[in-house]
C-alpha cells in the first residue's frame, strides 16, 4: 500500500483508479474521518496528497474518465486539511503554488477545477458530436443507394402489392423493404441512434423528446409517384440533432443521383457509377445565381388555392414547375429552381434530409407565417424536428 501511494506521488500513477484510491481510504482512514486531523497522522497526509494528484491528472488530463462531483468534492476535502500541507516533507512540484493560496483560494482553485472538468465536457460534446466525426459518409450513401436499388426491383416489375393505411395513402412492397433495410443498417452502424420513420411504430412523445440525435426516414418518399411510374420519387435518410437537421441524405433512385450534406462539411452531390461526390457550390455573383425568371415549384399531388394565390403574389416573372417528391428541394440545391411553397401538410421525415442540404447552403424550409406572408414583423424561423406532432406547419424552401 505504502509502495502504491508513493507511486502515485511520485508520477507513477498511470495504472491506477479511483476505486485504488477508495481502497486506501478504507485502510488508511478506517473510522471515515473527512479531513485527515485525527488519527491519520501523516499517513492520512499521502493519501490525501495522492486524491490531489489524482483529481489534478483526471480534469486536467482526463485521464481518468469517470472523475465526478463525488471526486470534485473528496479534491476540496483534500486541499481544505492542514495536513496537506503539514505533514508532507516533499510535496510534488504542482502543488508549491497552492502554498501561496489561503484556503478561500484553494477552495476556489478546487471549484474552478470542477468547472473546467465540466467544461471539458462539454467542449467533447461540441468538437466530437456537434462536428459529426463520427458518421461516415460513404457506409451512408452505400446504404441510400442499396435501398434505391431494392426499389428499382420492384419498380421495374410489371405488378406489384399495394395497400391503403389507416390515413388513406399507399403503401407498398418497396416501401416496405426500404425502410427494413434501411433501419437495419442504421441500426447495426449507429445502434444508439433512435429511427423516427414513416413506416414504424414510433415511440410516443415522452420518450422521444429525451432524444438527443434521432434519425428521420423516409424509405419511398412519393409512394404516389412511384405506382404512377413518373419516377419522381426519393429515399430520405436525414439526421437531427435536439430538434435541427445536421446531416441529410437524398437518393433520386431513377437517375441514381444522391444528395447529401453534412453539417460543415458542405452539400454535395453524387452519381451512383462514380466512386466520388461532388461538391455543390453555393450560388455566388452579384445575382446570387438566381435567374431573371424565377422558377417556382408545386407539389403534383398537393396543389391548392393558398399555393396558387402565394405564386401569383411573388411578382416578376415567374415560370411554375409541378414535379414529386423531395426532388423538388433537390432542385433548389442544385441551382434549378428557386422556391418551393408548400402550404399544404407534411411529416417531418418528408422534410428533414432535404432540409438538411438546403441549411448547409445557407437557405431551408423556412416556416410560413400569416404575419411574414403579409409582409409585417416576424423573423424567419425554420422547421424544427421530434416534436410533440410530426406534422410540418407550412413552409417556402428556398436559398437566401
Amino acid at each position: 500500500m505504502r509502495q502504491l501511494l508513493t507511486g502515485l506521488i511520485r508520477g507513477n500513477y498511470c495504472n491506477y483508479r479511483i476505486e485504488h484510491l477508495d481502497c486506501a481510504f478504507n485502510v488508511l482512514n478506517p473510522c471515515g474521518c473527512a479531513f485527515g486531523g485525527g488519527g491519520g497522522g501523516g499517513r492520512s497526509c499521502v493519501f490525501e496528497l495522492a486524491c490531489v494528484r489524482e483529481a489534478l491528472d483526471a480534469v486536467l488530463f482526463k485521464t481518468c474518465l469517470f472523475f465526478d462531483s463525488k471526486g470534485c468534492f473528496n479534491l476540496v476535502i483534500s486541499l481544505l486539511s492542514a495536513d496537506v500541507f503539514k505533514n508532507d516533507q516533499n510535496p510534488p512540484p504542482f502543488l508549491i503554488s497552492f502554498f501561496f493560496l489561503d484556503w478561500d483560494g484553494v477552495f476556489f482553485l478546487c471549484f474552478g477545477l470542477c468547472f473546467l472538468s465540466d467544461l471539458l465536457f462539454i467542449l467533447y460534446i461540441i468538437i466530437y458530436k456537434m462536428n459529426l466525426r463520427f458518421l461516415n459518409s460513404r457506409k451512408l450513401i452505400n446504404i441510400i443507394e442499396m435501398a434505391s436499388q431494392l426499389i428499382l426491383q420492384i419498380y421495374h416489375r410489371d405488378n406489384f402489392m399495394v395497400e391503403i393505411k389507416e390515413d388513406k395513402s399507399p403503401l407498398t412492397e418497396a416501401d416496405k423493404k426500404a425502410n427494413e433495410y434501411i433501419c437495419n443498417q442504421l441500426t447495426s452502424l449507429y445502434p444508439e441512434i433512435p429511427i423516427i420513420s414513416e413506416e414504424n411504430k414510433n415511440e410516443d412523445y415522452e420518450y422521444r423528446s429525451k432524444y438527443e440525435f434521432a434519425w428521420l426516414i423516409d424509405p419511398l418518399d412519393g409512394t404516389k409517384e412511384f405506382i404512377s411510374r413518373n419516377g419522381e420519387f426519393t429515399v430520405n435518410i436525414g439526421l437531427i440533432h435536439l430538434g435541427v437537421p445536421v446531416a441529410g441524405f437524398v437518393n433520386i433512385p431513377c437517375t441514381g443521383i444522391t444528395y447529401w450534406a453534412i453539417k460543415g462539411c458542405g452539400a454535395w452531390k453524387k452519381n451512383y457509377n462514380e466512386e466520388d461526390s461532388v461538391m455543390i457550390e453555393p450560388r455566388g455573383g452579384d445575382d446570387g445565381g438566381r435567374r431573371k425568371k424565377k422558377i417556382v415549384l408545386a407539389s403534383r399531388s398537393h396543389m391548392n388555392d393558398e399555393t396558387v394565390e402565394y405564386i401569383s403574389k411573388l411578382g416578376g416573372e415567374v415560370e411554375l414547375v409541378n414535379v414529386g417528391s423531395s426532388i423538388k428541394l433537390m432542385w433548389i440545391a442544385d441551382n434549378k429552381a428557386d422556391i418551393y411553397p408548400r402550404l399544404a401538410p407534411t411529416m417531418e421525415w418528408d422534410t428533414c434530409a432535404s432540409d438538411a442540404i438546403l441549411r448547409e447552403l445557407g437557405g431551408g424550409c423556412q416556416i410560413y407565417f400569416k404575419e411574414i406572408k403579409m409582409g409585417v414583423g416576424g423573423g424567419v424561423k425554420y422547421l424544427v424536428y421530434n416534436k410533440e406532432s410530426l406534422l410540418n406547419p407550412s413552409f417556402i424552401a428556398q436559398i437566401d
